[in-house]
């Protein structure tokens, strides 16, 4: 499948099916992108639940709301590897944690081939 790009974000698949989701720098985001933003990357699911590998490393501050919306159970995320390149991401992605508690298993990398390592052991 070609890659989707939204107002927010670029989503992708890689040959193994994990479901690549790139945050485009300097937007912020809303309720409405995120529910449009997990609807297209349903579409990159073949069947049941993938692996999310999500690039946060450009991404701006994330409000609650919209928080709320990427960790409800949406039925095909598997589990999530968050890249995060610096402290202010890496503890704006320990809020989101800990604040929205997603149902499925998320975990921080700063390296994207240790991420895609992990997210293939989920299968």
């Amino acid at each position: 499948m070609n890659p989707v790009v939204t107002r927010t974000v670029t989503i992708s698949s890689e040959a193994d099916g994990i479901v690549r989701v790139e945050v485009r720098p300097e937007v912020d985001q809303t309720v409405a992108d995120a529910r449009e933003n997990m609807e297209l990357a349903r579409r990159f699911v073949a069947s049941g639940r993938a692996p999310f590998l999500i690039d946060v490393r450009q991404s701006r501050p994330i409000p609650r709301e919209v928080r709320a919306v990427y960790a409800m159970d949406h039925g095909f995320v598997l589990a999530q590897a968050m890249l995060v390149d610096s402290v202010f991401t890496r503890i704006a992605a320990n809020v989101f944690m800990r604040v929205a508690r997603p149902l499925h298993c998320v975990r921080l990398f700063d390296d994207e081939r240790e991420a895609l390592e992990w997210l293939r052991e989920r299968r």
